[in-house]
């Protein structure tokens, strides 16, 4: 008797959970999953700049700390520019965003995300201001996730 009991109740409570979702229109439950989408987007691109930061002024840092080298390539010997690179191109707008805000290094890990090399971009100029305006023409739209 008593697992029969049991059985209804849990009838019951089928019927009650089948009800609950049928109210519930496509919809509805659109709307929630294109919410939670965004959420965690917006999320993701804050986490990703937040990131860049840390990344940049670890690398900052370490290129002060080897400045006296007789070897150009040791700046580029460092595990925050080798995470900056290992980022790729999700990372790029928060990489332009910090090259807009002084950090006049980091076109090279835009060179060595996008392959796109300054005698590409420009004859002569600042290097930091031909990778900007590289960017704003036509980068942007070829290395956005959005496109």
């Amino acid at each position: 008797m008593r697992d029969e009991k049991k059985y209804w109740i849990l009838a019951l409570l089928m019927c009650i959970g089948l009800f609950c979702l049928s109210s519930c229109t496509c919809e509805d439950e659109k709307k929630r999953v294109s919410k939670s989408n965004e959420f965690r987007r917006n999320k993701h691109v804050h986490d990703i700049e937040s990131e860049i930061k840390r990344l940049s002024r670890e690398w900052a840092k370490y290129r002060k700390s080897v400045q006296v080298s007789s070897d150009p390539r040791e700046k580029f010997n460092c595990k925050a520019y080798r995470d900056i690179i290992k980022m790729g191109k999700p990372a790029l707008p928060a990489i332009i965003a910090e090259m807009r805000s002084g950090d006049n290094f980091l076109w090279f890990a835009v060179m060595d995300i996008t392959g796109v090399k300054p005698t590409d971009i420009g004859k002569s100029g600042n290097v930091t201001d031909l990778y900007l305006g590289w960017w704003d023409r036509e980068g942007k739209n070829k290395f956005t996730e959005l496109n």
